[in-house]
């Protein structure tokens, strides 16, 4: 799998549901990253940077903690209650 992005930073910015996609792929997985100088139209350098190691184990530890946190507040959201109140033509 690929995932291509460009910059002028010294970094590029990753969703996390492309990390998962590319952490759990079956095949290998590659970042090419088209580096440009600010303002300039064309890079000046490519990247290929592949997702394993480290780079993977620190994105699927930040996937654990937000799926943790997205399954608290679900649960939380779950237990929230809304009172309804009877009234007689409700009941037959």
């Amino acid at each position: 799998m690929l995932q291509v992005k460009g910059t002028e930073r010294a970094f590029v910015d990753v969703t996390l549901d492309v990390w998962k996609k590319l952490i759990e792929a079956p095949l290998p997985a590659f970042f090419v990253v088209a580096k440009y100088a600010r303002g300039q139209p064309k890079p000046d350098a490519f990247y290929v940077v592949h997702v394993s190691g480290e780079c993977a184990a620190r994105a699927a530890e930040r996937l654990w903690q937000f799926e943790a946190k997205a399954t608290e507040e679900a649960e939380k959201k779950a237990r929230r209650s809304a009172r309804q109140s009877q009234t007689q033509t409700d009941v037959d």
